[in-house]
């Protein structure tokens, strides 16, 4: 079973519900809501609703990945 398939969200839609998000990443819903808040997690809004933006994650997590294999910025050979 894929992970889309076991949180039934299909893959191509850029957010997700924060609780759903909390219960697929495995931490307390106080932990994410407060990483929310601080912004380290992006979010939107709908209403009274918070949605966790999965595309602007997504692109942080690469942007960092590629930062860690090369903290210097140096080109590599």
């Amino acid at each position: 079973m894929t992970v889309a398939e076991r949180i039934n969200q299909p893959a191509l839609v850029p957010i997700m519900h924060w609780k759903k998000f909390a219960e697929v990443v495995g931490i307390e819903e106080g932990v994410l809501r407060g990483l929310c808040d601080r912004d380290h997690i992006p979010s939107i809004c709908f209403g009274k609703h918070r949605f966790i933006n999965l595309a602007k994650l997504n692109h942080l997590c690469l942007d960092e990945s590629h930062d860690t294999a090369n903290p210097s910025g140096a080109a590599e050979d």
